[in-house]
């Protein structure tokens, strides 16, 4: 019987989402890593796709420390300002997926927990 592999992955412990006329920005924190992540999600409309339903998100290849995310974060500001910059919409504790209605897709995100226990030592949280 062979071995598991061991996953390396380590899901991120706090989301901040963002967004611009175009684009929606998700920013994952790794604690274990202290580093950054960011996922960019397309707004806009797919009418110029092959295949209009089809969402379209493409992470970014890099983890960034503190100072180079802000740096990152404000040149896609700056970038963006004649459409009105780049606004902070909600923290997030995570990322439970997209929906679409009609034509829009809408992104799920836990906004709010409680604690209420732990198992082997590790926070077991409700979603509010």
């Amino acid at each position: 019987m062979g071995h598991l592999p061991v996953i390396q992955n380590v899901p991120f412990q706090r989301q901040w989402i963002y967004h611009t006329q175009k684009s929606m920005y998700i920013v994952g924190f790794d604690g274990e890593t202290q580093r950054f992540a960011i996922l960019r999600i397309n707004r806009q409309e797919a009418s110029n796709r092959r295949d209009p339903v089809q969402l379209e998100a493409s992470e970014y290849p890099a983890r960034y420390d503190v100072n180079e995310m802000n740096a990152l974060l404000r040149q896609i500001h700056v970038g963006n300002q004649a459409h009105g910059g780049l606004s902070f919409v909600a923290e997030a504790f995570g990322i439970i997926g997209c929906i679409r209605f009609t034509s829009s897709f809408y992104l799920l995100a836990i906004t709010a927990k409680s604690f209420v226990g732990s198992i082997c030592g590790k926070p077991i949280s409700s979603v509010l």
